[in-house]
């Protein structure tokens, strides 16, 4: 196998609280392993709740396309060996098992990450294949939200009419794929076979010697007593805001300035689901739902948290090694959090100072969750339309995810994210609430909100609410693409 035909199947890592509550061990299955016991997957079902088919298929080439080295991101699906690296081996014997029972052959067909520009282009390259009746491939993994009229083109099937997917049950993203579904169809899915979805939900981080320099307590009992607000997180910012000498807060890569918030620009999109927003109305007929006091309020308070005229935050998304980055002033001890997705804690490891984790803050206290956004750009399972064995197809994609939430997802949360990328108990357990809390947003998927939320972003980092006259400019515009996405889906 090579690297670049690996095996197949990015679904992306569907992590839930029951799942990483049952978390215990770490050990990884080689390819002689059964499901015949009563072995307990990641998620607590037993090994008897999953029946693998009376049948195998004469070594099939099941064949799957994936796109690599995105954003940091854990993309993998296969490897030629054995690495050393646990992850690694884990996803490597996951594979030998289910070809080794069910009598396939996993190849991976990969490219690297062409650029986010690039990707429309790669997505209608696909779709032109799947509409001249290329049979290449069984499955594919994309980033749909880049170019989603794949969909409506009819270019894919619906997952929902292939009943070997079992995407009801503990081993399949149960939360983040019904946010996708209309009208009782679900064009692309995600599971624990794919770990994007894991690594690409938001958070903060926050440094923990600013904390004990400033003798603050870490935030901790605040989320466990549902108190962890953005007013509160305000608080911490204020107190941790400090000219230190420096004349301004304009940023000097030399000066000693520590700023309350390092900053990447779509946090308020972030902030704005953890405060509890709808944006599209739920249910068979989606509106836009935008106009509500609860909004107001929200980037009200998202302005005061994140100002930057007074220091609060610097907004600034280039990479770890660029001065002033959102990523370097926190590694670098120049602010008190750091706004980013859970990829951080991997991106961050050779960090010096210690830090914490912690879900994005509620509105208010009252808010019964905390809620944790998964970016639409997240890569996703389809499955093209000149597929020719829906039945092989779903059997298939059922297994790997059952054995990846049985083997993959506890060595991936156990070992590479908690105990290397996180520093101490406290953190893991709030990366338990992020990851019970993910959710996902159908208006961003599909494009429908993406100019609202851009209007949202300038509002929050220029520090004026102008949400009624975006809400004006948007309204009609976005109404009339969810009545034609409802057109498609009503078919």
């Amino acid at each position: 196998m090579k690297a670049k035909q690996l095996l197949s199947l990015s679904i992306l890592s569907a992590l839930c609280l029951n799942i990483l509550s049952g978390c215990g061990g770490t050990d990884t299955p080689t390819p002689e392993t059964t499901s015949g016991s009563s072995d307990t997957t990641a998620n607590g079902a037993t090994a008897e709740d999953y029946v693998y088919p009376d049948k195998t298929y004469g070594g099939y080439e099941f064949r799957v396309f994936n796109i690599h080295k995105m954003w940091d991101c854990y993309m993998n699906l296969d490897h030629e060996s054995l690495t050393g690296d646990v992850v690694d081996d884990a996803v490597y014997n996951r594979n030998r098992l289910v070809e080794q029972k069910l009598d396939i052959k996993l190849k991976e067909i990969a490219i690297e990450y062409p650029g986010g520009g690039n990707i429309p282009g790669l997505i209608n390259s696909f779709q032109q294949s799947i509409m001249a009746g290329d049979d290449e491939y069984d499955a594919a993994y994309l980033p749909l939200s880049f170019s989603p009229a794949i969909i409506s083109t009819g270019s894919l099937v619906d997952l929902n009419t292939i009943p070997e997917l079992q995407l009801d049950r503990e081993w399949w993203d149960t939360t983040l794929n019904s946010s996708l579904e209309l009208n009782g169809k679900l064009y692309a899915a995600t599971s624990p076979l794919h770990l994007m979805s894991l690594d690409m939900t938001w958070c903060l981080f926050f440094n923990k010697s600013i904390f004990d320099n400033n003798k603050l307590e870490y935030p901790y009992e605040l989320v466990r007593n549902g108190d962890w607000t953005i007013d509160k997180m305000n608080e911490y910012v204020s107190a941790i805001t400090s000219l230190n000498g420096d004349d301004s807060f304009t940023y000097n890569a030399d000066g000693n300035a520590i700023y309350g918030v390092a900053g990447h620009t779509s946090a308020p999109i972030a902030l704005t689901f953890s405060a509890g927003n709808t944006i599209i109305s739920g249910g068979s007929s989606p509106e836009f739902a935008a106009d509500s006091e609860r909004l107001f309020n929200t980037i009200d308070k998202c302005i005061s948290l994140l100002s930057v005229a007074d220091g609060h935050c610097r907004f600034e998304n280039s990479g770890i090694t660029t001065p002033g980055s959102y990523y370097h002033m926190f590694v670098n001890d120049r602010a008190g959090f750091l706004t980013a997705e859970l990829k951080s804690s991997l991106v961050m490891r050779d960090m010096k100072s210690e830090y914490g984790i912690l879900p994005m803050p509620k509105l208010e206290a009252a808010q019964s969750d905390y809620y944790s956004y998964t970016t639409a750009n997240t890569s996703r399972l389809t499955i093209p339309v000149t597929n020719t064995d829906l039945s092989r197809t779903g059997t298939i994609l059922d297994a790997l995810s059952y054995e990846s939430a049985k083997s993959v997802l506890p060595v991936y949360y156990n070992k590479a994210i908690s105990q290397k990328g996180l520093r101490d108990n406290d953190s893991i357990e709030m990366l338990n609430i992020i990851n019970g809390s993910r959710m996902s947003d159908m208006g961003l998927f599909y494009g429908v909100t993406s100019e609202f939320f851009n209007s949202l972003i300038s509002m929050v980092t220029e520090g004026q609410n102008t949400v009624a006259s975006a809400i004006a400019a948007n309204e009609k515009s976005i109404n009339e693409q969810l009545s034609n996405l409802l057109e498609f889906y009503n078919q």
